[in-house]
């Protein structure tokens, strides 16, 4: 008897919740500005990867919307009115990076968003991320993310995993093209890359996924074999958990800001081997030879989908040991196509969904056909697989009837 009252309150409080949702739509500005609203991770955050993740979205950012006044507004606190306004008012919408979607939304969620979701609608992502392995979505998160993101634009994800996801959640209009952290790590760059070991090493720990046996045994690996090794401090507690783990007077604690650890890596003779995904990309992109332990979805996800130097943290010593000295090329994968592909949106920021079909229905339709399957343009929304070529055979119909009347 308690389940099912249970059940129903559950129910009750989802349909209250739709309808208030419902009414944050019909308040909904219909004019737009030209401003781009950046919803930022890093902002308020306390995990120094955020901040490698929106260095890389900003440079991407900068780079399609130049002209254009970009604000970013923090995802990990609900925003005040005013930043609510300069939301609801903005015609273009992007969500940056890091693991900010999650299969129940109802529970906790990353990204902090008002009740009624005013002024959330038409988001475009940019290499987000799933938080974690789950077996179901609930249907608060469905309806959160159907509600917000853009139906229309294509959205980009960092990883295959997270692009089932959305589709399992009816999202069709995504592509893979990983975090904007690896979109240079083209085959010219990584040949820059060195494939012999370093003297030094800088390593990081996880603070909020604490192995105490494996990590102590990484550091033990990377003292036994580089003559110094050094620690970035990625996350706030990682200097009170290394601290528990290791004797940190025979290591080189480096601050905990992106500055301190891109001077390090820029002196070059050092290689990367540590458990924090992002420092290791950085790592990459700065030319570092790099080994990235993964602890939680994410790196397992990314190191599979682009072949990025990632092996499981639980690797034994030996095995460790072994890729650290052997010699070993970077090559990793990156899908431009796919990257261009969400790049190339950047003018249909400008024209609206409507007016473009507006085009195929007073006569543009063949060459709105041709556009589609040459450029790969719309080519996964229904509305213009299906409306297109329906406009052109409706109109090659009555340019058929036109002419037979007229040669009569």
């Amino acid at each position: 008897m308690r389940s099912i009252i249970d059940r129903m309150k559950k129910k009750y409080d989802y349909l209250v919740w739709k309808k208030y949702i419902s009414k944050g739509r019909k308040r909904e500005v219909e004019s737009k500005n030209q401003n781009v609203i950046s919803f930022d991770p890093a902002l308020f955050s306390d995990n120094m990867g955020d901040y490698i993740i929106q260095c890389y979205c900003k440079k991407v950012l900068m780079e399609i919307f130049e002209k254009n006044y970009i604000k970013a507004i923090p995802t990990h606190k609900l925003p005040d009115s005013q930043e609510i306004n300069l939301i609801a008012g903005a015609k273009t919408k992007i969500v940056c990076g890091t693991n900010l979607m999650t299969p129940h939304y109802e529970e906790y969620s990353n990204w902090k968003m008002p009740t009624d979701l005013y002024g959330y609608s038409d988001i475009i992502t940019l290499g987000v991320g799933w938080g974690y392995y789950c077996n179901d979505i609930s249907k608060y998160s469905k309806l959160v993310y159907k509600t917000i993101l853009s139906d229309s634009m294509l959205h980009s994800v960092r990883d295959n995993y997270t692009l089932g996801k959305f589709k399992e959640m009816g999202i069709e209009n995504v592509i893979n093209t990983g975090c904007p952290t690896i979109w240079g790590l083209n085959e010219q760059h990584c040949r820059l890359i060195p494939i012999h070991k370093s003297k030094r090493v800088i390593t990081t720990l996880t603070d909020y996924d604490r192995d105490v046996e494996l990590d102590k045994r990484m550091i033990n690996v990377l003292l036994e074999n580089f003559d110094k090794v050094y620690v970035w401090l990625q996350g706030l507690n990682d200097f009170e958990y290394l601290q528990k783990i290791a004797n940190i007077d025979v290591l080189n604690i480096i601050p905990r800001n992106i500055e301190a650890y891109t001077k390090i890596l820029d002196e070059g003779d050092i290689d990367y081997v540590g458990t924090r995904l992002h420092a290791g990309i950085h790592a990459l992109n700065r030319k570092v030879r790099s080994l990235i332990l993964a602890v939680d979805n994410r790196a397992t996800e990314m190191g599979h989908d682009f072949n990025l130097p990632v092996v499981q943290r639980n690797i034994s010593s030996e095995q460790l040991k072994k890729l650290i000295m052997e010699d070993r090329e970077t090559k990793v994968i990156i899908d431009e196509k796919a990257i261009d592909k969400w790049k190339a949106q950047r003018n249909q920021w400008r024209i609206s969904e409507k007016m473009l079909l507006f085009l195929a229905v007073i006569g543009g339709s063949a060459g709105a056909l041709a556009g589609m399957y040459i450029f790969h343009h719309k080519t996964l929304h229904k509305k213009f697989t299906i409306g297109v070529p329906l406009i052109l055979v409706i109109q090659v119909m009555i340019f058929i009837c036109i002419m037979e009347n007229f040669y009569r």
